[in-house]
């Protein structure tokens, strides 16, 4: 490809608030600037094929701030279509690994937080991002999927240690957190 082309960033540069309100005693992202800023850009980008696919890929690697019931979620947001965006024309392993580190998606499907087994309160590891990187992401349910519901605790226990660093938009690991026992995965 000759001359690469240069994409604006969706990021919190384009979520900042268009206007001040001063009876507020912060200033944050709006969700209706990241939704605006989302509309100039793919509607104007010269990249029109990779903001084409990334808006596919946020149809099927799925996040809202909906669903959280958190509208101080732009930031993270826009992070995370740059994400998909960033990732469009790339490898789909390198793509998964950043949305499964994203504090999106974390939040979204409870992966963050995700501490490893405690026997004393019966706490076991999260599966429900587990399950979904297989049934929704890759692998597929049904006929021909061959994971099962150990591959989904063995996942969850890989996916122990994650935390969110609010300041930063980003992952942080835990080592303390995160199991460190062998997993066994079935020949899926």
């Amino acid at each position: 490809m000759t001359g690469a082309i240069t994409r604006p960033e969706i990021g919190w540069r384009a979520c900042a608030p268009t206007a001040v309100d001063t009876s507020a005693t912060t200033t944050t992202a709006q969700p209706s600037n990241r939704q605006a800023a989302w509309w100039q850009i793919a509607v104007t980008a010269p990249d029109q094929l990779r903001q084409r696919v990334a808006f596919a890929l946020s149809q099927i690697l799925v996040v809202s701030d909906v669903a959280l019931g958190d509208d101080n979620q732009a930031e993270p947001l826009a992070a995370y279509y740059d994400i998909l965006v960033n990732g469009a024309f790339g490898n789909f392993r390198t793509l998964l690994e950043n949305v499964t580190l994203s504090p999106m998606m974390g939040l979204y499907l409870s992966s963050l937080r995700n501490a490893k087994a405690d026997p004393a309160t019966g706490q076991t590891p999260d599966e429900n991002y587990a399950r979904e990187v297989q049934e929704l992401f890759t692998v597929g349910k049904g006929p021909g999927s061959h994971y099962n519901e150990d591959d989904v605790q063995q996942a969850a226990k890989v996916l122990t240690g994650w935390k969110e660093d609010k300041d930063k938009i980003a992952s942080f690991f835990d080592p303390n957190e995160h199991n460190t026992e062998n997993k066994t995965f079935s020949a899926f």
